[in-house]
């Protein structure tokens, strides 16, 4: 039975899902070690925060399509030079936000991604008589040879924390210029 289901146990081994497989690996591992534990959480705990907010977008498609043609409808009812003023002066409250947050956003994502070069780089400018200790950007359990796939490990990371900082961005910008717009037509019937 083995040779017939071994593709299947090597990726469903890979992607934490096989049956027969440690489920707390990574947890036996580093027991003990609280600071791992720590960074684990603090990591998982934004993973978690932006696979919620992408979620929500996504189970409630329907509605954020009306949400948005309503929002364009109203922009066609206003039609009047306050109330396209008062539309206006919102909407441009939303871009500013959207780009302060999203240049803040860049710059800690940057620094952020930066850490696991840190070493490296040091390595290079100020050369000890050994190498830095490797760094990586979460700790995960990959199930290799960490220090042979580093470069691997670290462009996972890389995308991983790329597409997890986009998904928190992408929502939080949206639901920033929904509410704005609902403070626009607010100030516009007064």
């Amino acid at each position: 039975m083995d040779k017939y289901y071994a593709i299947n146990k090597l990726f469903l081994s890979r992607i934490g899902c096989w049956p027969y497989q440690r489920k707390v690996l990574l947890l036996y591992k580093t027991w003990g070690d609280i600071d791992i534990a720590v960074e684990c959480m603090i990591s998982m705990a934004f993973v978690f925060v932006g696979s919620t907010k992408l979620l929500n977008i996504a189970i409630n498609n329907n509605k954020f399509r009306q949400l948005l043609q309503l929002m364009n409808k109203h922009w066609e009812i206003f039609n009047g030079e306050d109330e396209r003023n008062i539309l206006s002066y919102y909407a441009c409250i939303s871009l500013k936000i959207a780009k302060y947050y999203g240049g803040y956003i860049l710059i800690s994502l940057i620094l952020y991604l930066f850490i696991p070069l840190v070493p490296r780089i040091l390595d290079i400018v100020v050369p000890l008589n050994e190498s830095r200790p490797l760094v990586y950007v979460f700790q995960g359990e990959y199930g290799v040879d960490k220090e042979k796939y580093y470069f691997l490990i670290v462009l996972h990371s890389y995308i991983a924390s790329l597409n997890t900082i986009t998904a928190v961005f992408t929502v939080d910008i949206t639901y920033i210029a929904s509410v704005l717009h609902a403070c626009s037509l607010f100030a516009a019937i007064r």
